[in-house]
Order: C-alpha cells, then structure tokens, then sequence
C-alpha cells in the first residue's frame, strides 16, 4: 500500500510516541494500526462515533500491542466521517484498558484445545497434537475459511508427515473459540470504563453463533464489526480527491534539560495537533528566562549531551534497552567556542520526525539521540548504590558459575539428574519409590549446582558459551513439570505434592538458564491469588518465579503482582515473606533502573512498601525476616536516584517517612548475615538515604544471594 506516489512503501504501525518513529527509514511512510482499522469499518461505526467519543478497538486478529490508546475524534472539511486523533502523551493511563491474556496465547489455547479434540477423533497418539496444532496455525484457519451455515467443514489434516481426512464441527468450533476469549476480562473492561465505547475486531466473530454469546455475554457493551465488509481502499480514493486528512496527532511532550547558572531549564516543545496530508510543521523549543519565553540557549563546548523527557518519562532505545540522551557537537567551535542554539523539531504525521539543532546563523548542527553516558562522580560516600557495580557482580557471578557447568564430567551428572526426573513422571510409580526418587533427584541436582555448599547462578551469559548440557536438561525439565502441573492439585498425595515441590525449587535454581522456556505459570495472578486450600507450593512458584525472572516479559509478571492482594495469605503480595525476598533478589540479580518500569511505578512501589514497614512492630520476632528483606529492597529501589536524582529527594514525603523508619529502628537493629556488612540494615539504608555510605558499605551490599 502507498499513501504517497513519492514514497516507496507504508507502514501500518502501533501507536507511539513520535521519538520512537525516528528508526523508519527516511523516505518511509507510516500509518497507524487504529487508524487504519477505523477507517477500514467507519461506514459500520458511526452509529456509535460522534466528536465527544473514545473509542477503544481491540483487534485479535493482531499481535498483542503494548498498550491499549483510546482515539478521539474531530470534524474534518470534504471527510466523509469524523477523523481520529492520536495522542500518546498518557499511556500509563491506559494499563487498565489491557487484557490481561495475550492475543497469541488465546489463537494458540484455541489450536491447541481444538487439535487435542481432533486427534482423539482420528484415534492417533496425543504426541501427534502439537503437529496438528501448528497444522491448524499455519492454515490460518479462522482467517482463510467461510463458515457460512455449515455444520462442519472438511479438512485435510497435516501431522507429522501424514495426512488425514477430517469433518471439524462448527459446533465444537464455537464452543471452544467461545472458551478461549476472554470474554470476562472484556466485561469488566466496559462495566468499569463507561467513559469508552469499544469495539471488538477479530474473524472468531465470522462463527454463526459467536457473536450472540459474547454480546449475551457482555451485556451488548461492545460493538462487533463485520470483517467482510471494509472499506479502507475507497476511503483512500476518496481521501485522495477530497484533500481531507485521515488522522490528526497530538504532539508528544518532549522536554530537554540544560543547565544555566547553576539552574536546571526545561526545553520545551509547543503542544498542538499535526494533521496527516498537511505541510511539515516546524516548531521550536522554549523556556522561561525572567518571565519570558526564550528559545535560544548558549552551547559552550565542543559537544554536550542534554537530559531529555518524552511524556515526563525517560526514552529508552528499544534496541539497546538504555536511556537517551541528545547529543549536539559544534563542529565550529575552533572558530566559535560559543554558540547561541534553538531545538528544531520537524513533524509531518506519516512520516519519521527530524530533530535538530541550529545556530544563530541557521546552520544545522550534528546532532543525535545516543545512550546516555553517566559518569558517576569518585567520592568517599554515595547516596545509591551505582548500577555498574550491580552489573559488575552479575557478570562476575555468573562468570563463576559457568566455569563450573562447562566442567566435562558434569555431563553424566546431567543425564542422571534427568533419569531421576523421569521416574517421578511415570504413572505407575509407588508412593516410596516417588520420595526415593525425591532424594536423589536433589542429589543430582545438588552434585551439579550446589557442590560442597558452593551456589552457583548464572544471572547473565554469552548464548555463544557452550551450555548445552545443562540448558537441554532444563529444557527437558519443562515437560516434566507441565506434565506434574496436569497431574497434581491439592487433593493429591502428598509425595507427588513434594515431587511438584521439588520441580519448582529446581526449575528455580536455572535462572537464566531457563530464558527460553516457557514458566508463564509461575506468574499466573490467577493461580497465586487462590486460597491456601487450593494451592499447592506456592511459596516455591513464588520464590522460583524471582530467581527465573530473567527477561523483561517475567519481569513485568512478577512486578505486577506487587499490589495485588493474595487470599493464600489474606495480604498484598508486597506484604508476604516470600515475595519482598524475591522483589529484593530480582532487583539485584536483573532489574534495570533505566528499562521499562516508569518513576512513577519505583515511586509508588517505594512509598508502598515503606509505608507498610513503619505498620508493622519491629520488636516482634516474626517481622524480622520480612523487614529485613524490605531493607535489601529499599536499598537497590535507591539506585533509581541514579536515574532520576529527585527520587526520594530531602525535600520529599518520602524521605521524611524513611527517617522515620530508620529512628525506628534504631532501637531493634536488623542484622543480614547475607551481607558482609558492619552495621545493621537499617544504619546502611539510613547512610545511603543521607548521601553518607562508604564504597565498602555499599560493595558489600551487592554481595547478597
């Protein structure tokens, strides 16, 4: 598809903010998913579209977006219907707008439920289900099929080199595809958002009866379009004769950071709204000087990197995963040391933004966004423990335990620790040979991770590293446990339950040895909210899923449990032993201070489980444990301030109340003896917080595990 005969090619993709658009190639063109989608159904939407509408489209045909942004819309001279208007200026507001299940998750729960059904009926092996599964994916079955009023439609099935004939109900087809959505999440969506209207896309909706269940089902609360009929390519005839835009979008708040006499000035860009088809519009950068909007600032070095915020937040390259800064260079400064500058920033919605810098003399300084460089400031006490010293200990640790996995007599150590899973798998196994095989099981384990009392974790490594062995023994140990998470519940014996148990603590000790294995189930608010009754190792999922959470994705998972309430111990999660120690351990062993978690969630976080610490009796014995590990967390949550030095600034509640904590505990020290430290916890976390620690204090705090 071309929107411009000048261009070669056009990208239909997710709404974000502008920066992040800078990556296409220059000559490429853009187009937003929503707005596409909106305008392909416009005819069918109008019933519900008016100027004073937010529409929220949830399109499962599609890979899951990132965030879920809500278009508004104005009315547009010679438009046949009101035009959308993308803003991505507050995304953080929209996360509850998400679902909770991923679209691939619900397209791969359906192939999968309806091949298992299949196999059956053919009366092949189940082993042959995951080829009819992928049969099925391939096929694209809901999208490549009309249904019309069939009863069933004839296949040719594919598995594993073979075919066979087969008539799949639309019946069971309904039935599952009906199971599988997520229907419950999308009523709660528009029982607690009123302010919306939504529409849902996806052709599950070509199915006879599904579109009656799921309006039964969500009180006609969202609108279902029809995705035999659109009409994107007669809109853009018509856009092409008509001159009306298809879009307009709101500027992002972009904001630069430069200092003068001793004073930190925000560079702002004016916000306004771009319209798609316009001119280029181009808009400079201002700031306040004695009351008065001033653009220019003085450049006094050759180069200089300037701080830099989009939507108050910082941008972090989604290649490099590191915070942003832009970086200009007088390149005239031999014959000028001093420079008088503007910020340009030249936006033409569908298409990539240009941001530059120029001189008095309009001349186009280099300029570009690169990896902020922080150079932490050598002194003899620190106010955050430094993060390249936090990934110095990750390296160094993982380093040490790789020279002990790659040893060559592990191999057969790997093979017996296998055979032992093997055995607690089989069906036919007795309740002693299951607690036998426990104990060796944990041997094996034990004689391969855990020599003479030694730990060893990889936290982060070199896929080019020979791992093999131990990387195919977790692999294998994946369909062990699936297979325990099929067979096992509260009712079983309790052998089993420690068999389970067992898995748990092992697929644990695999950090990032497990990267590539699919453990979603040890983060599943579902399962971890239930009560105890209904629960089965719940203090190992929850331990495991912190030594594990080596990737973003697990990440997320588990930092979004922290405010989540648990009736398997009748508390937030923040509040339970188990997770503030493995919040405490995913800070030091993987969290990134400039990846993903915005200011505001450290911040939040931090007053939270604060404020939680100061409820709680510190002469109590059974809070130790808990106030302890509340601490470690405290702690790493200080060396956000590296990323943002206003965070638990002295001026702030925040650090108000951890004066608070700290007088508090003066009088019942918190002792760590995982921490080679001097002092108690509490002393260290009151040194860091006052800017007073010494590098010792604050090396020795990485040396947890």
């Amino acid at each position: 598809m071309k929107l411009d005969q000048s261009v070669d090619q056009t990208f239909i993709v997710r709404e974000v903010n502008s920066l992040a658009l800078k990556s296409l190639a220059i000559q490429s063109q853009y187009l937003y998913a929503n707005v596409y989608r909106y305008w392909n159904y416009a005819h069918q939407l109008q019933s519900i579209v008016s100027t004073s509408t937010r529409l929220i489209l949830y399109d499962l045909d599609c890979f899951t977006p990132a965030c879920v942004i809500p278009l508004s819309f104005e009315k547009a001279l010679n438009a046949p219907f009101p035009i959308p208007i993308v803003d991505t200026r507050l995304l953080d507001q929209y996360k509850s707008l998400s679902l909770e299940q991923s679209h691939e998750k619900i397209y791969d729960d359906i192939c999968k439920e309806i091949s298992d059904r299949i196999v059956i009926d053919l009366g092949l092996s189940s082993s042959q289900s995951r080829f009819v599964q992928c049969y099925l994916q391939k096929i694209n079955l809901f999208q490549s099929i009309d249904f019309g009023f069939q009863k069933s439609i004839p296949l040719i099935i594919e598995a594993n080199h073979r075919f066979y004939q087969y008539n799949l109900s639309i019946e069971l087809l309904e039935e599952v595809v009906i199971k599988h959505l997520p229907i419950s999440r999308l009523r709660q969506i528009t029982k607690d958002h009123t302010e919306y209207k939504f529409i849902l896309i996806s052709h599950y909706t070509r199915l006879p009866g599904i579109n009656e269940k799921i309006q039964e089902q969500c009180d006609n609360s969202l609108f279902i379009v029809d995705t035999k009929s659109s009409i994107f390519s007669e809109i853009w005839k018509q856009r092409c004769d008509e001159k009306f835009p298809l879009y307009g979008h709101q500027l992002d708040k972009i904001s630069f950071f430069v200092k003068r006499a001793g004073q930190i000035s925000e560079i702002m860009l004016p916000q306004k709204v771009c319209y798609e088809g316009e001119k280029e519009v181009t808009i400079y950068g201002q700031y306040k000087s004695d009351g008065l909007s001033t653009e220019t600032f003085p450049l006094k070095f050759s180069k200089v990197e300037l701080p830099f915020q989009i939507n108050d937040a910082i941008f972090i390259d989604s290649q490099t995963n590191k915070e942003q800064a832009y970086l200009i260079e007088n390149r005239f400064y031999q014959e000028n040391s001093v420079l008088d500058v503007r910020i340009r920033f030249r936006f033409q919605p569908g298409f990539s933004p240009k941001l530059e810098v120029l001189d008095s003399q309009n001349r186009i300084l280099k300029s570009s966004l690169v990896d902020r460089s922080l150079s932490l400031e050598v002194s003899d006490s620190l106010t955050f423990i430094p993060s390249c010293q936090i990934s110095e200990f990750r390296k160094r640790k993982s380093a040490e335990a790789i020279q002990r996995l790659i040893h060559p007599d592990l191999a057969s150590q790997f093979n017996r620790f296998i055979a032992c899973a093997n055995n607690i798998q089989q069906s036919s196994i007795s309740t002693p040979e299951i607690e036998q095989t426990i104990i060796n099981l944990k041997s094996a384990w034990t004689n391969c991770f855990r020599p003479n009392n030694n730990k060893f974790f990889i936290l982060v490594f070199d896929k080019n590293q020979d791992l093999s062995p131990v990387i195919h023994a977790y692999n294998q140990l994946e369909t062990k446990i699936k297979t325990l998470n099929s067979l096992v519940g509260p009712s079983s014996i309790p052998s089993l339950k420690q068999a389970y148990s067992t898995f748990i603590y092992i697929l644990g000790g695999g950090y990032a040895l497990t990267q590539d294995i699919d453990l979603d189930f040890l983060f599943c608010s579902e399962t971890l909210s239930r009560p105890r009754k209904n629960s089965i190792a719940w203090d190992q999922k929850i331990l495991a899923a912190a030594k594990v959470a080596c990737t973003r994705h697990r990440q997320e998972l588990f930092f979004k449990l922290f405010r989540m309430h648990t009736k398997y111990r009748n508390k937030h999660f923040f509040e339970t032993n188990e997770y503030i120690w493995g919040y405490a351990r995913l800070l030091l062993w993987y969290a990134d201070i400039y990846s993903f978690i915005s200011s505001k969630t450290y911040q939040e976080n931090y007053t939270l489980l604060l404020h939680y610490c100061l409820s709680l009796n510190a002469k109590d014995n059974r809070n130790t444990s808990y106030l302890k590990d509340a601490l470690i967390s405290l702690i790493y949550m200080l060396t956000f301030r590296e990323r943002d030095p206003q965070f638990v600034n002295k001026e702030s509640q925040e650090y108000l109340d951890s004066k608070k904590l700290c007088q508090r505990l003066a009088e019942t020290p918190i002792l760590s003896r995982q921490a080679n430290l001097d002092l108690p916890l509490n002393h260290v976390f009151e040194n860091i917080l006052e800017g007073s620690a010494t590098q010792e204090q604050v090396r020795n705090m990485i040396e947890i595990d």
